[in-house]
This record gives structure tokens, sequence and C-alpha cells, in this order.
């Protein structure tokens, strides 16, 4: 007896592919790293109210803070008001779209409030430097989006 294809199979056939391709999409989405903004998002939320005071704090300043590349690209500049020279903080790089790249260092800034950090280890792509610093019993905080080329 010869085999006869005729819509039904056709239809059935598409019925299977198309499961098969959906059940292929759900495993291997179980394999894609889900990376939250920072690992305590959902503590970070009830801190909304802290972090818009120091951003306040912050506001006066904003025109003098500023990083940027040197031009041989290994180094990053962060520039303060001098003001902030003695300040004790934090300087993070956070890579947005893996975080396990992200650096932390200690803010010394020097006379002049100027701290330069190696950025040759660092990955090409956009990174966003957050400052948290203090000085004079105020809390500062601010951020700056940077593009390694």
């Amino acid at each position: 007896m010869k085999f006869k294809f005729h819509f039904g199979h056709g239809i059935i056939i598409t019925f299977i592919l198309f499961a098969g391709m959906i059940l292929n999409f759900v495993f291997k989405s179980f394999d894609v790293p889900i990376n939250m903004v920072t690992k305590d998002y959902y503590q970070d939320d009830g801190a909304v109210n802290t972090r818009a005071k120091k951003i306040s704090n912050t506001e006066p300043y904003l025109e003098e803070i500023d990083i940027a590349l040197a031009e041989e690209k290994q180094l990053a500049v962060l520039s303060m008001p001098t003001q902030m020279t003695g300040a004790e903080g934090i300087v993070h790089f956070y890579r947005p779209s893996d975080e396990h790249q992200d650096v932390k260092y200690e803010l010394v800034l020097n006379e002049k409030g100027h701290q330069v950090f190696q950025i040759k280890d660092l990955s090409k792509g956009h990174w966003v430097v957050i400052l948290e610093w203090s000085k004079d019993e105020l809390d500062y905080y601010t951020q700056n989006n940077i593009f390694i080329p």
C-alpha cells in the first residue's frame, strides 16, 4: 500500500515542529543568566529617599564633577571640586551587562580634586561610574556614563 500525503498530515507535522521549536526556546532560556541591576535590588528600593537626599546634596557640585577618558584610553580621570578633597567614599565602575565585571575603588582625591584610574583591564563598551562619598557629615551620590572604545 502506498502512503498518500494529504492536508491532515501537513497540519500534524507543522504542529509537531512548532511544539518542538517552543520547547527548544523554553529549555534554552534556562541557560541565559538574568542579571538584576544589583544583587540586593529589592532592598535598595527601600533606600530611595536616602539616595534622593544624597543627590540633592550633590546638585550644587554637579557641573564640577566629571569623569573622562585620557587620550591614550588607558586611564579614566575623575575630577571633583577641590572642596571635596579629603572626602571618604567609593567609586564604583558598574557594568550593566555583567555584574561580575564590576570594580570598586576607594575615593582618594589629590589636592586638585582629581583621581586617576587604570582602565586597561575593563571591557570595551558602556559603563556607569557611581560615586558615593561623605564630607563634613553630608552624604553625596552621583553617577556618570562612560563608553570605553
